[in-house]
């Protein structure tokens, strides 16, 4: 498929996706678009959505869903919460 942008052939590995121009290019756009999550597991959740037999559909809600989840994360560290520590209330202060 010329133009295509399909990143594998099906039955090709998980090395050799990572190694095509196909993926190095997106590497570039998800830096682009700041989409660290993505960028971190989408050949993972690739290679697992090729096994399995995901429809597309699946696959990219499921690595949105990742970056939406630690965006999520991130921004609550970033105001300090900890679901780990017990809250204080206004009496204790």
């Amino acid at each position: 498929m010329n133009g295509s942008l399909l990143l594998s052939e099906k039955g090709s590995g998980f090395r050799e996706r990572q190694g095509s121009p196909v993926a190095a290019r997106l590497q570039f756009v998800l830096n682009e678009l700041r989409l660290p999550t993505v960028k971190r597991l989408w050949a993972v959740l690739a290679e697992q959505s090729n096994k399995e037999g995901w429809p597309a559909e699946r696959f990219l809600v499921t690595v949105m869903e990742h970056e939406l989840a630690e965006r999520d994360t991130r921004r609550l560290e970033s105001i300090g919460w900890n679901p780990v520590a017990p809250r204080q209330t206004a009496l204790e202060l």
